[in-house]
């Protein structure tokens, strides 16, 4: 006997959950809060798909509740969301009109369940956007202090400079602290650094930021990166035909090559049953490390 998938649109807001599941046909609002969430998924069991649209942390408790009950789910970009709604005619908007829309979306759709989460690279990738904040300030910072025609003032700035490089060092030592921590991804980060091009900040921001690495192939890792290529029919402007190749040059090696070479060298990085083989001896330049398996 086939159990039939049942599809669920939810639309999140900061107080409340709309909900509209396709099996009963009925919407509903509940409190955004855990204890009412967990209730209502544990009516879903196991043969529910539920989709709603990235809110940042206003889904964290309804994603740890799915997690908990073992309940595909998939956060979908608000953007992707409203594409579709065009697309099928649907021009209101209420929150549950949207919850009705993703359960739609949902079962035409078809799109791939989130995986489990990895609290280690979930951790890595806070720290990581914390870092980003914290150099995008000290640039502002120092972009103020450069333009302050006041020298008190240019020191109070630099005052603040400092505690920013404090902060960020501060910051990655935890993130070469979490790297060395965890085996998998210290092992990812050693694979990545041989490759030419790579330093820590780059190596950090990848493994980061793109936990498909190894996993997938290029053109997914492309397009992943938003680099995969786009067809136009339309005849460029020279101002755009610069834009494409200043990216070609700069921007497109610097994330696509470097990760793309990743990912073949971590598909090529032997099994545990490769360090079995006799020919794996340790002096062989393609033989695996002693302690690498």
């Amino acid at each position: 006997m086939i159990i039939a998938l049942r599809y669920v649109g939810i639309d999140i807001s900061k107080n409340h959950l709309d909900i509209f599941d396709e099996a009963d046909g009925v919407p509903r609002r509940i409190a955004n809060a855990t204890q009412a969430i967990t209730q209502q998924v544990a009516r879903w069991q196991c043969d529910a798909l539920v989709v709603f649209e990235a809110t940042g942390i206003y889904d964290l408790a309804l994603r740890e509740a799915l997690r908990q009950a073992g309940i595909q789910f998939a956060r979908i970009n608000p953007a992707r969301a409203r594409d579709f709604a065009r697309a099928s005619g649907l021009l209101a908007k209420t929150d549950p009109i949207d919850a009705r829309m993703l359960a739609a979306f949902a079962r035409a759709m078809q799109p791939a369940p989130e995986q489990v989460a990895d609290p280690a690279r979930g951790a890595l990738a806070r720290l990581a956007k914390r870092r980003d904040q914290l150099v995008l300030m000290r640039a502002q910072e120092k972009n103020r202090r450069s333009e302050a025609d006041d020298r008190a003032m240019a020191e109070r700035i630099g005052r603040l400079i400092e505690v920013l490089d404090s902060e960020i060092a501060e910051i990655e030592a935890d993130i070469s602290a979490l790297i060395k921590a965890e085996a998998q991804i210290a092992d990812d980060a050693k694979l990545m650094r041989s490759l030419p091009g790579v330093g820590p900040v780059a190596c950090m921001q990848l493994i980061a930021q793109m936990p498909e690495l190894g996993r997938v192939g290029p053109k997914q890792l492309a397009a992943l990166a938003g680099l995969a290529p786009s067809t136009s029919t339309a005849a460029p402007s020279a101002a755009s035909a610069r834009l494409r190749a200043a990216e070609s040059a700069f921007v497109t090696p610097f994330i696509w090559r470097p990760s793309t070479q990743f990912a073949e060298l971590i598909r090529s990085r032997p099994s545990m049953h490769d360090c079995d083989r006799p020919e794996n001896q340790p002096n062989s330049p393609s033989s695996p490390s002693p302690g690498s398996c």
